[in-house]
């Protein structure tokens, strides 16, 4: 199953925190296969800002400096990255 919200919890204000926790920076959501270039990587960009993982073995989350496109790009474009999403919710259902 997955997890259903309603208009009772505020999505919109789980979105407005999401960004208003962080400014100046933007959270992203990596999916990978992985880890360890993802982290050298982070620790080696100075516009990626932080890693964390997530739940699941091959999603992360990377904080960036909001409005550099460059980190975002440079995300998408390394061979172990598989997608990279910014400013979204994902709900993952098993």
């Amino acid at each position: 199953g997955g997890l259903i919200l309603s208009n009772r919890y505020g999505l919109n204000r789980i979105l407005r925190c999401m960004t208003a926790c962080w400014p100046g920076q933007v959270r992203l959501t990596v999916m990978h296969n992985d880890e360890q270039a993802l982290v050298a990587l982070v620790k080696n960009t100075p516009s990626l800002l932080e890693f964390s993982k997530s739940g699941f073995s091959n999603v992360a989350y990377v904080r960036a400096a909001k409005g550099n496109e460059r980190a975002y790009r440079l995300l998408r474009d390394m061979p172990f990255v598989r997608f990279v999403l910014r400013n979204q919710i994902i709900f993952f259902c098993h």
